[in-house]
């Protein structure tokens, strides 16, 4: 039977955040991204048009058919969702890895609104409706809706319906899938008689079917060949397989103007050749010693190598995904080594940021879901991607990334969904979800996160989240997640009202602006760091101990930043249990300070040199413990003056970030009094007497000590005081319990009259961040806010239509509340920029003015 489906061509417009139609110089780079002898990438296909206004695909494997073709494969409906035969670039648009290939700083916008769109004739496609099932073909969405009901990207179907289980990479791509638990594997290929869609079906008690095409006028024609019937229902062409005690072959075909593609051989190695690079392996001379790890950035096939994760294998091999969609392999990051191996292992993914690794096998989380990645003829190269769990929803929003992935000690998952969007809000948006060790299960662990982060620690069982400093979220948190709980970045109206859980800790902006993953050094060989939860930093690029003050009524604690000089964009870390140190990787798309655009390095512990962090870190009624892995020189120790500790708070509103409160809600921050300092009888602990503690979102505690042997002992560290309990200081080793808390010849810190300058503004524009989002050359590229070259004297256009003159009251105005005036072709609207009011003094913010002047007209 033949039938004609519905043929049409398109013409899309080129619209997207950083390059549009007013710069059609430059195009999404769609060439470099694809590579061409593999048979699949992944992407958002949005086929949208006025035939079919739902047709947005935000989880589809893209088959490049040869000659110009594609065909978007839904996972999620397991549906044909649109085929095409390209223009020049198979898209319009681009998503933000394809835009920001191979190294460059260019985002996209939020929301979706210019999402990848064919670029080219379509030539069929369907509406948003399962491609497969069992009895009457239906034609509706049968799965849950988001609380944004208009969005379409709500997960996998019921399994007994029909659920994607695979990708075989065997001389042609083959397609796995269920209907009704049928077992199913499809061909697809261009061949002789055009478009050929080749199905081995396994014995079924009941009829199936595959939805085709939705119906218009055309020239073309499908025809099937075996048990398959070719019928027209409710303007769709199905075809309809009978049901059979036996395995059958249904081939269905559409013819094509085309030639047919010749395929690869079976069992043939993809990626032959292997990248040799030499390690330069160094003895630490400070506490702590950096080393970069070389990445095959150059490779016989051109790929970039942006590092989004790694784990490590029992022998100490490496496992890296890309967020270009490429899992790479490394062998010789172990003692004594002085190269390393790489080599390609798997392609085709999207957007990945998670990998690990459980029973020394791959999973990877990507915009796709969570895949178990198998290497079954044993070549080195994965032959076969298992779709491991069909049941996460994922929207088409550009900021609904797949940020994380943990294995708990039960062999579950653990990932994350963004809760920031710049559109439709989705069932799962701002939470941590948890899938049972066979992936047929998703629960809901947590909810309430802006753009989280994981970690896990498999000793305890303890979930960790960090999180983003935004709307909702004043400053950057540490979250020791408890089952149910709300943290307070809310997805609609109801959750407003949701009781909001405390993290364990907040963090300043300035000291971490964006959080990453959190690793738990056990089983390690970090010195004083092994067995303690690591917190990364992206911006500005650093490290950080967590300590832990929690118990059954409260969880609460602080950080130290590690003596360590980054420049790299962290994101990711992992323990090599070969040398037992502590990998870091990460790649730069977003606002950073980092220098380097991608990365793989480890951190190497000196043993004979003194680590300026506490081992322990507490609050009391009394005032602040502090516990040291070295004795201490006791003169320095007992002076008041050795310390300073200061307090605030943040307010947690709908604007993006904070100012900084006095406890009484006045801007600023407030200095406090020390009384006294008691030191332990091991001379290893202190505990600072202040009279005025007292409950405080943040609290730093600067402290310039020696050693007993006279090492420097020069830190800061920053607390949150959710309760405040009486400290048995007998108990922690002190003569006795006495804490002297009269304020007569109390330490006072003096605060001096300091003259702004031009060199500090300078420095304070790197310190602070401002490097991220605006650029002092006059560029824009991978910015979100306006160069600060030529800002000073010219005119704004603000978003109310009124024009303003970037004087010294606009900028002070702009620096203590971005919001209050919004330029046209801000980038993220009123969003992006922290308030400083009440972080910076008086002579910060000339500083800043000053310098901002010095680059005006």
């Amino acid at each position: 039977m033949r039938v004609r489906p519905w043929l049409v061509g398109l013409a899309f417009v080129f619209t997207m955040g950083i390059a549009t139609a007013k710069d059609p110089k430059k195009p999404p780079p769609w060439n470099q991204w694809i590579e061409k002898d593999f048979p699949f990438f992944s992407c958002v296909v949005d086929g949208r048009s006025e035939r079919i206004k739902d047709n947005l695909t935000p989880r589809a494997i893209v088959l490049p058919l040869g000659n110009e073709h594609y065909l978007a494969y839904d996972l999620d409906l397991l549906r044909v969702a649109v085929v095409w035969k390209a223009n020049d670039l198979p898209f319009e648009n681009a998503g933000m890895a394809v835009n920001s290939y191979p190294y460059e700083l260019k985002k996209v916008g939020s929301g979706q609104k210019a999402l990848p769109k064919p670029k080219g004739k379509i030539l069929f496609q369907n509406g948003l409706y399962p491609g497969v099932g069992s009895g009457k073909p239906d034609f509706t969405d049968p799965r849950p809706v988001h609380p944004s009901k208009e969005d379409v990207g709500r997960g996998g179907l019921d399994p007994e319906i029909a659920r994607f289980k695979g990708i075989s990479l065997r001389s042609t791509i083959e397609l796995e899938y269920e209907i009704a638990r049928t077992f199913v594997r499809e061909r697809i290929r261009l061949g002789k008689d055009g478009l050929i869609r080749k199905l081995e079906i396994e014995p079924h008690a009941n009829s199936l079917y595959l939805v085709l095409a939705q119906m218009d006028s055309g020239a073309s024609e499908f025809s099937s060949r075996g048990e398959g019937r070719l019928e027209e229902v409710d303007g769709h062409i199905v075809c309809l397989i009978p049901a059979s005690q036996e395995s059958q072959i249904v081939s269905l075909f559409c013819p094509l103007s085309t030639k047919p593609v010749q395929s690869s051989k079976i069992g043939e190695r993809r990626w032959k050749e292997a990248v040799v690079v030499s390690l330069d392996e160094k003895k630490a001379k400070d506490s702590l010693h950096y080393e970069r790890i070389p990445l095959p950035l150059k490779n016989p096939y051109g790929r970039a190598v942006r590092a989004a994760g790694i784990d490590f294998f029992e022998d100490g091999r490496i496992a890296l995904v890309t967020f270009d969609g490429d899992v790479w392999m490394g062998e010789g990051l172990r003692p004594g080594s002085g190269q390393v191996k790489w080599w390609r292992f798997a392609s085709g993914l999207h957007e990945p940021l998670g990998l690990r690794l459980r029973d020394e096998e791959i999973f990877v989380f990507d915009r796709n879901g969570l895949w178990h990645l198998h290497d079954r003829d044993g070549n080195g190269e994965a032959d076969h991607h298992e779709l491991f769990c069909t049941q996460i929803d994922q929207t088409a929003e550009t900021r609904e990334f797949a940020s994380a992935l943990e294995v708990m000690k039960d062999g579950s998952f653990l990932i994350c969904k963004p809760g920031q969007t710049g559109s439709t809000v989705g069932r799962s948006s701002g939470a941590i979800l948890l899938i049972s060790p066979d992936g047929r299960q998703v629960e809901r662990v947590a909810e309430g996160f802006r753009q989280p982060y994981l970690g896990y620690d498999l000793v305890t069982d303890q979930i960790v989240a960090t999180d983003q400093q935004g709307h909702f979220v004043p400053s950057t948190p540490v979250t020791f997640v408890q089952r149910g709980c709300f943290y307070g970045h809310p997805n609609g109206d109801a959750d407003k009202d949701k009781l909001v859980s405390p993290p364990l800790t907040w963090i300043p902006h300035q000291e971490c602006g964006s959080a990453a993953a959190v690793v738990w050094l056990h089983d390690s060989k970090m010195a004083g760091l092994s067995g303690q939860p690591i917190l990364l930093s992206y911006h500005p690029p650093r490290l950080f101990q967590v300590h832990v003050d929690s118990d059954e009524f409260v969880s609460q604690g602080g950080v130290t930043p590690l003596p360590l000089a980054l420049e790299d964009p962290l994101l990711k870390g992992a323990v090599n249990p070969a040398d037992g140190l502590l990998y870091l990787t990460g790649f730069n798309v977003w606002g950073s300070k980092a220098k380097t655009k991608t990365f793989l390095g480890r951190v190497r512990p000196n043993p004979h040199r003194v680590l300026p962090v506490p081992i322990d870190l507490r609050v009391g009624k009394r005032g602040i413990l502090l516990r040291f892995a070295q004795a201490l020189e006791s003169k320095k120790a007992l002076q008041k003056s050795s310390y300073s500790i200061r307090r605030w708070n943040y307010k947690r509103t709908p604007k993006y970030g904070s100012a900084n409160f006095k406890l009484d809600g006045s801007p600023g921050t407030e200095e406090l009094s020390i009384s006294s300092v008691k030191l332990s009888q091991n001379k290893r602990t202190v505990f600072v007497g202040v009279p005025d503690m007292g409950p405080a979102m943040q609290v730093e505690v600067a402290y310039e000590l020696k050693t007993a042997e006279g090492s420097p002992l020069k830190n800061k560290s920053f607390l949150t005081a959710h309760l405040l309990r009486k400290l048995f200081l007998k108990k922690e080793g002190f003569a006795d319990d006495q804490v002297d808390l009269n304020l007569t010849g109390a330490h006072t810190i003096a605060i001096e009259s300091i003259e702004p300058t031009l060199e500090k503004g300078k420095a304070l524009y790197g310190q602070l961040g401002c490097i991220g989002c605006h650029s002092v050359d006059g560029s824009r590229e991978g910015r979100t806010g306006p160069s600060w070259l030529g800002l000073f004297g010219s005119k704004r256009k603000l978003l109310t239509g009124e024009t303003v003159t970037a004087d010294e009251a606009y900028l002070r105005e702009s620096i203590l509340n971005p919001t209050a005036k919004v330029a046209e072709g801000a980038v993220n609207g009123e969003a992006g920029m922290p308030i400083y009011e009440g972080v910076l003094n008086e002579e910060q913010i000339q500083s800043i003015i000053l310098y901002a002047r010095s680059l005006g007209h």
